[in-house]
């Protein structure tokens, strides 16, 4: 009987989410317009994180001609190792690819050459028993005002801004770029 209820509780929640969606792709224009561009802007790909893209360029038919056009390197662990593999999450936005790297580290890549645009090494924390970069982290974040792009890093508890054209620490952002 319990479980009967909290499975119609859950029902009820997630139906009464469902007319929301509207509102959840209207609260950043940006985010929302950019999914059918193939781009990914957000870790979850759109303001729902539905993680689905409408792109249908590679379907059932066609996806055996693929072949590996480049491959991004992998920077190194804090502890000087190579990274072996990645469990992060790149963005997509503005026809760049921002790849979270190594020690916190993020790589903006051409996704048409595979060429490295910049990368970004944050400076050392400076705080006691604070880790100078975790082994992995998941994501960056985007943010715009439409004049200025910024990402936002936060792998070794600092949240940093970067800008996302330069790869520079944004100095206007908190105290040196951090807080």
């Amino acid at each position: 009987m319990g479980s009967r209820i909290i499975r119609s509780g859950i029902i009820a929640a997630a139906l009464a989410l469902i007319p929301c969606a509207p509102v959840l792709a209207a609260v950043d224009p940006m985010i929302a317009a950019s999914t059918g561009k193939g781009e990914w802007v957000t870790w979850g790909g759109d303001a729902g994180f539905q993680r689905y893209s409408p792109l249908d360029q590679i379907n059932a038919g066609n996806v055996k001609t693929l072949r590996i056009a480049w491959r991004a390197p992998l920077l190194p662990g804090p502890d000087g190792r190579p990274t072996l593999f990645s469990e992060a999450t790149p963005l997509m936005v503005g026809g760049v690819l921002y790849l979270p790297n190594g020690a916190n580290q993020i790589t903006a890549i051409d996704p048409g050459s595979g060429k490295t645009l910049w990368t970004f090494t944050p400076p050392p924390s400076g705080a006691v028993g604070r880790r100078e970069g975790g082994r992995f982290y998941r994501s960056l974040a985007y943010w715009t005002d439409g004049k200025q792009a910024r990402l936002f890093e936060h792998g070794d508890g600092r949240l940093m801004s970067i800008d996302a054209a330069t790869g520079k620490i944004d100095p206007a952002f908190g105290k040196d770029g951090q807080i």
